[in-house]
């Protein structure tokens, strides 16, 4: 699957279009066209065997998807989850999964010149940029796919 991102700092006129969000004091983003939705927490089933930071399965409109605490792939220390948590439903190719985030901002447009590759930065940041006096960070989603394959796979057999 190729890099949305990526190909769109190639345009250097253009703006990319995400949904930002909030980890702890840090800025996130992801690229509007892999968002589905945004959800409040509901009753989530568990993955038997699943990293700590798969939280369980959640029914989507009778199908069933993971949910990932974002703040666990990241290194973070894990916030209580309760029905006011959110979390971002995203689709990467076939995959579809939940995000748990701290808070959802907005959908902004913002420029794609001032985006800056991570290559080797971080597992799973794919780019970052100035964002009001700090830095947006850009989750890659093709890199918690491909960790997290395996337990998409054994959710789908639930």
């Amino acid at each position: 699957m190729k890099c949305v991102i990526w190909e769109m700092m190639m345009m250097p006129s253009s703006d990319i279009i995400a949904l930002t969000f909030q980890l702890g004091e840090q800025q996130y983003a992801i690229t509007l066209d892999h968002v589905v939705e945004v959800n409040a927490m509901v009753e989530l089933a568990t993955i038997p065997d699943a990293p700590a930071e798969i939280l369980g399965m959640a029914n989507r409109h009778g199908h069933l998807i993971p949910i990932i605490d974002l703040r666990q792939v990241l290194g973070m220390s894990p916030l209580p989850v309760g029905l006011n948590t959110l979390f971002i439903v995203v689709q990467y190719g076939a995959t579809l999964f939940g995000l748990v985030v701290d808070d959802v901002h907005r959908v902004e447009y913002l420029p794609s010149k001032q985006l800056q590759r991570t290559d080797g930065w971080g597992k799973y940041i794919e780019a970052m940029m100035s964002y009001q006096g700090g830095t947006m960070q850009f989750i890659g989603l093709s890199s918690l796919v491909a960790r997290y394959a395996g337990t998409f796979l054994k959710a789908e057999g639930l």
